[in-house]
């Protein structure tokens, strides 16, 4: 049962990723960069207001970092 939902999982990347791809092209730069609406401190503002800390994390003193 393993073999085969690798199997099937490996086929559906495949399907996938053909759908995915395009022929438009990929833009490395931009004329304006995009913001959060109301600037950097609303953003600061927004995440510390809507940011939830694992309680038992907080307990256990844990801490680390998440990349995004």
């Amino acid at each position: 049962m393993k073999k085969l939902f690798i199997t099937i999982s490996f086929v559906l990347i495949g399907v996938f990723s053909r759908l995915a791809q395009t022929n438009e092209p990929v833009y490395e730069q931009v004329d304006i960069m995009p913001e959060y609406q109301g600037g950097t401190n609303e953003m600061v503002n927004f995440i510390g207001k809507n940011l939830k800390y694992p309680e038992q994390a907080v307990k256990s003193n844990v801490i680390g970092k998440v990349i995004v």
